[in-house]
């Protein structure tokens, strides 16, 4: 639950530092330049939060010794691997320019992808498992 919270936590302080960014337009352009880069860093490296949650749902899945568990044991091998496409992102502040800076293939699009499919995966099967009864489990 604590890894959930930094997790939104993580998504809420980039949009705080954008509304800084457009609140006063007539700042000087180096202290926007600033803000909105801050934005974009926070943006692109603020996963581990997430790693941790996916860690603990995983093992919370692979948990389930029936033998006809709730959520496939495959679905957390899945999303534990799909976790290694958010690393690409911790280089985003050492570069400018290239696949890995904040807007790159390596540094955004990849583990957005990653991201996005582990949550669609999860997401489906949670539903899934919401939808049967756990009688005789």
């Amino acid at each position: 639950m604590g890894a959930g919270c930094l997790g939104s936590l993580s998504m809420m302080l980039p949009s705080m530092f954008f509304s800084a960014v457009i609140y006063r337009l007539d700042r000087d352009p180096v202290l926007t330049q600033m803000l909105s880069d801050t934005a974009w860093f926070v943006y692109a490296m603020g996963f581990p939060p997430f790693i941790g949650q996916d860690l603990m749902v995983s093992y919370l899945i692979l948990s389930d010794k029936r033998p006809d568990p709730l959520i496939p044991h495959w679905v957390a091998w899945v999303m534990s691997s799909l976790t290694i496409t958010l690393y690409p992102a911790l280089a985003v502040h050492c570069v400018k320019a290239g696949p890995f800076t904040w807007n790159g293939a390596l540094g955004f699009w990849v583990g957005a992808i990653g991201f996005g499919g582990q949550i669609g995966i999860l997401v489906f099967f949670l539903l899934r498992a919401h939808a049967q009864p756990d009688v005789g489990r």
